[in-house]
């Protein structure tokens, strides 16, 4: 149409905010409870997850703060490629043959970029009570024969099931 053809449009100004900012979060488990045996509940699972894209490899290096417990992997990496997908990590209680009590442990994360953004960023701790399932006592293995002839003998043993 030669009405519309004539028509001058003047330029369009615009800015592009961008409103993404570097960001490091946990999906923390809701039970925190970690048998040391392997029994009702010997590991848990939580994630890591950036926010956003980085612009440098982001490294968060895992490690828990005594030997109650232990946290696999050691390492997770983010690369500006995979970012959006979290990284599981694994949280599990030690069995140490000690009668120690219930005790708690922390995951600790150190995070690492040369991203600046995320470079200046920490993640809290994941907190979790390692159940203890020591307990002392003395075990006696019985040989199976039921009689004896008189001037015979047998043997059994004693055992410790701790150390002392």
């Amino acid at each position: 149409d030669a009405v519309y053809a004539a028509i001058a449009l003047g330029g369009v100004a615009f800015t592009a905010v961008d409103d993404d900012t570097a960001g490091i979060g946990t999906t923390a488990p809701t039970a925190a409870s970690l048998t040391e045996d392997g029994g009702l509940v010997p590991y848990l699972e939580y994630s890591v997850a950036l926010h956003s894209a980085p612009t440098a490899k982001v490294t968060v290096t895992l490690a828990t703060n005594n030997s109650q417990g232990a946290v696999a992997p050691a390492v997770v990496i983010f690369l500006p490629g995979d970012w959006s997908v979290p990284r599981t990590v694994t949280a599990a209680a030690v069995d140490d043959l000690v009668d120690d009590g219930d005790a708690a442990f922390a995951v600790q994360h150190a995070v690492a970029s040369d991203d600046p953004g995320y470079a200046a960023l920490g993640l809290a701790d994941v907190v979790f009570m390692a159940v203890d399932d020591d307990a002392p006592g003395v075990d006696v293995a019985i040989p199976t024969v039921t009689e004896l002839g008189e001037g015979s003998s047998t043997t059994y043993s004693v055992a410790l099931t701790l150390p002392p």
